[in-house]
């Protein structure tokens, strides 16, 4: 949503320069077994003999955004696949309400979601409780350890996909910086004005947990009188 609002022209793009050279690979997608619909996948798209034209349109579309990681190009392919509009092709993705006259960007995370799996391990006689014990001790005795495994969990996936009241924030300010603006720009923009060094800490925050490569600033040379 990020960049739909301030980076509408990555999207435009996709859609008017690369989706006419867009030809699925249906075969591609089935699995051992056969009639299984999958995803198209970069990593194959880039030693496809078959459709060079479309590698070549998805790395120009890159290369004029400053795109280098995989999983964006993944999801150019995930979303030029969920539009595709040839016969009996899969719909793998429900798209959006509306999403006829708007494209929406259509992404499905590959890697598994980081599941909560606590280990509760007690010696002998640890996890029983005596009436003559303070029910509330043995309480806190049995949740203390589970409560710290969830604190671990939760900072693990924070780490990881972001979290927090200030997330869509850093996730506008990190699209705004990558399309260009400066961090003293953003920082003057909003109703509240954030420092430079609040802001690019927030940006570069977001980026490293999403796997983003922040595009690099040029610094201008002091000329020595």
């Amino acid at each position: 949503m990020a960049l739909r609002k301030h980076w509408p022209e990555l999207l435009d793009s996709l859609h008017v320069n690369v989706m006419p050279k867009y030809r699925p690979q249906w075969s591609a997608f089935k699995n051992a077994e056969g009639g299984m619909w999958g995803f198209e996948s970069w990593a194959v798209l880039q030693n496809d003999s078959e459709r060079p034209e479309l590698l070549k349109s998805l790395q120009d579309w890159g290369a004029r955004f400053r795109i280098t990681e995989a999983w964006i190009f993944q999801t150019a392919l995930d979303t030029l696949q969920g539009y595709s509009e040839y016969a009996n092709a899969p719909m793998v993705f429900a798209r959006p309400p509306g999403s006829e006259a708007e494209w929406f960007w259509l992404y499905a995370p590959r890697a598994p979601y980081p599941a909560f799996q606590p280990r509760l391990a007690y010696k002998f006689g640890e996890n029983v409780w005596y009436p003559q014990e303070d029910w509330k001790h043995f309480r806190n005795r049995v949740l203390d350890p589970f409560m710290a495994q969830m604190m671990d969990y939760r900072r693990a996936v924070e780490a990881r996909l972001g979290a927090g009241e200030n997330l869509a924030r850093d996730a506008e300010w990190t699209a705004r910086y990558q399309k260009g603006e400066q961090a003293t720009e953003i920082g003057f923009s909003m109703t509240t004005y954030y420092d430079l060094q609040t802001v690019y800490r927030a940006v570069e925050r977001f980026a490293l947990a999403i796997g983003l490569n922040l595009r690099k600033v040029q610094r201008r040379r002091q000329v020595k009188r």
